[in-house]
């Protein structure tokens, strides 16, 4: 140390090591590191510095691990293969959240919905990494995040009770954090979601997939001035045959939440949404929707959907409780109200529009299908 305004430490490092934290007692692991090396150069420690949050000054810092653990919740675990940080970037390799639970036994000590999770990600990189506090909040900064190879399965079973308390939408989510997050873009790159709901005790779950997933979020934060947005765009493909396109947008500081969430799906025989409609609703689904189009502007207490589909020999039938068999005098009536083409013509499209209050106490992805919902009967019946 060198004495002057204060201790001056020109190099301070932390060689090999392995941390362990307990939770609660000293078999019950919160977080454990193992060959954990960190090395911070050019520390000062003063009294001007000792009265800030963040009590020490320094230049230069690195650190690198072989592995992570952390209990991320009484249900759900992550691990890190590698992680490695240096002149403000930060690399992680091979990380893996999971719920510890099987599927069964997770229902089973549930009190209300919770989802079970299967993420792995074989790398984030984030670029200009700054953090600290400003006026005893802290902050925390970077200019890109990228996310490469994403595989997620998230299951939930709706027979578990209802979670009722009120979920915001992610432009209240990031005006009420207790930190100043600022995020300029962040990138998805060659990711896979699969999304399972199971809805009936003797059917299997109904399930919904996104593959060649990419996207790019630009103005992640809350901490840019009013009329800035947040962009979201996603290209995927949707039920493995779909070209798949959405963008939307929102205001983090509009108090009322306002969005505006558009998409386009490609061509998408209605066979392949049987995976999800059959299970879940006994329904099951003929013909093929060649273009829909479907705009949604919204806000946190009500919203309004423009939809043009171009679709053919579009068929309803409603099956018996096994799944299995058509109720078919029901269906036949049901397709009498539903009109098999959109047109005559190639490309003639039905319109249809609708207005949708969300329930507060679902996501904001069941607002976005409800609303997908009410416009599909506009067009189709």
């Amino acid at each position: 140390p060198s004495r002057g305004l204060g201790d001056v430490y020109k190099r301070q490092s932390i060689d090999n090591a392995t941390v362990t934290f307990y939770d609660t007692n000293d078999t019950d692991t919160l977080l454990y590191v193992q060959d954990i090396t960190i090395e911070v150069d050019n520390i000062v420690v003063n009294n001007t510095t000792l009265r800030n949050r963040l009590p020490v000054i320094f230049s230069n810092y690195e650190a690198e691990a072989d592995s992570i653990f952390l209990k991320v919740s009484p249900y759900e675990n992550l691990t890190v293969g590698d992680f490695k940080l240096k002149n403000e970037k930060a690399k992680i390799k091979n990380l893996h959240l999971s719920t510890k639970f099987s599927k069964v036994k997770h229902t089973k000590i549930l009190t209300k919905e919770r989802d079970h999770f299967n993420v792995a990600l074989k790398q984030i990189e984030i670029n200009t990494i700054d953090f600290g506090f400003n006026n005893r909040r802290f902050f925390a900064k970077s200019s890109l995040i990228k996310l490469s190879e994403i595989g997620a399965t998230i299951y939930r079973n709706k027979l578990v009770a209802d979670d009722q308390t009120i979920k915001p939408l992610y432009s209240k989510m990031l005006r009420d954090l207790p930190i100043d997050i600022t995020i300029d873009s962040v990138l998805i790159k060659n990711s896979a979601i699969t999304y399972q709901e199971k809805v009936k005790q003797d059917q299997p779950p109904g399930t919904i997939y996104f593959d060649n997933f990419n996207a790019s979020l630009n103005n992640v934060s809350n901490t840019y001035a009013e009329g800035t947005n947040t962009t979201i765009n996603v290209n995927s493909q949707f039920m493995k045959t779909a070209p798949l396109s959405v963008d939307w947008t929102f205001d983090v500081t509009n108090q009322q939440d306002k969005f505006t969430f558009k998409a386009d799906v490609g061509m998408l025989p209605a066979k392949e949404m049987n995976t999800f409609t059959k299970p879940n609703m006994l329904v099951e689904l003929e013909g093929e929707a060649e273009k829909t189009y479907f705009s949604i502007y919204g806000n946190s207490t009500q919203s309004n959907i423009d939809m043009r589909i171009d679709y053919k020999n579009f068929k309803v039938n409603l099956l018996k409780d096994n799944g299995k068999q058509e109720k078919k005098l029901l269906s036949g009536i049901l397709n009498i109200f539903v009109k098999k083409d959109s047109g005559e013509n190639e490309n003639q499209f039905n319109e249809g529009s609708a207005t949708v209050t969300p329930d507060r106490t679902k996501s904001f992805f069941n607002y976005v299908w409800v609303n997908i919902s009410a416009g599909l009967k506009d067009c189709l019946l």
